[in-house]
């Protein structure tokens, strides 16, 4: 009896491992995505600080002007 008992056992442990492992690869993919985001997210701050001092240096001269 408790052979039949320890094959339960395997049973779950080994849907359990199953299950691990298939979370694991969900978290690798979600955590490789993330990084990609974090990259893309990262460019287009450097790009929105680029078109901030470009705008800035085009009003610079109107407003120097408009002071004489």
């Amino acid at each position: 009896m408790a052979f039949m008992h320890q094959g339960y056992e395997l049973k779950y442990l080994f849907r359990r491992k199953t299950q691990l492992e298939r979370l694991q690869r969900v978290v690798s993919k979600v955590q490789m995505e993330s990084g990609v985001c974090e990259e893309q997210l990262n460019q287009v701050e450097t790009l929105l600080q680029t078109v901030r001092r470009q705008h800035r240096a085009a009003r610079l001269p109107s407003t120097q002007n408009a002071a004489l």
